[in-house]
This record gives C-alpha cells, sequence and structure tokens, in this order.
C-alpha cells in the first residue's frame, strides 16, 4: 500500500483479479509466513500473505495512483534502457 500510495481493498481487487485472470499463478507467488507478535502480554500469531516481485510488478501497472505512475515510467524507462543497450536480447542473434 505504501509502494503505491493505495488503500488495501485497491491492491487486494487487483490481486484477485490477478489470481482470477490467470495473469500469475497464486501458488508460485505467494508465501504464507507466521508473525508474531505481543499484544496486551499474550503472544498472538498471524499468518500473512506475501507476495513475490511479479506480484508487485503486476499490480503496479493496474492501480491508479501518482506513485503507481511514477512506477511505471521508472519501470518503462529501465526496459527501454535494457532493450537498447542490447542486454535483452532473442536468441535468434
Amino acid at each position: 500500500t505504501q509502494l503505491f500510495g493505495v488503500n488495501l481493498p485497491a491492491i487486494s481487487k487487483h490481486l484477485k483479479n490477478i489470481f482470477e485472470e490467470d495473469e500469475l499463478e497464486i501458488n508460485s507467488t505467494v508465501s504464507k509466513m507466521e508473525i508474531v507478535q505481543n499484544e496486551g502480554g499474550r503472544e498472538v500469531k498471524r499468518s500473512i500473505d506475501f507476495y513475490n516481485l511479479d506480484a508487485i510488478i503486476s499490480v503496479g501497472y493496474r492501480v491508479s495512483s501518482q506513485k503507481a505512475t511514477r512506477f511505471r515510467q521508472w519501470a518503462t524507462k529501465v526496459l527501454n534502457e535494457y532493450i537498447r543497450k542490447g542486454f535483452v536480447m532473442d536468441d535468434e542473434r
């Protein structure tokens, strides 16, 4: 949410759509981690989903915010530089 400057429901909606549209496979994109916190003098365990870079990039191309727009501009610039400098080449060359 902080990366793109939007609320959690927006991120959740886009992730749900990404998986429903088979853009990404949920089992290879999400890791479940158990977080232990001290709350009111007792330990509380919660299962938290962590998403890989593919999911973050996919969300970045769907979210509508100023931060997401800057992310897309940056990502496009980096990809263009890699292609122009020859870092990305097809197998036939």
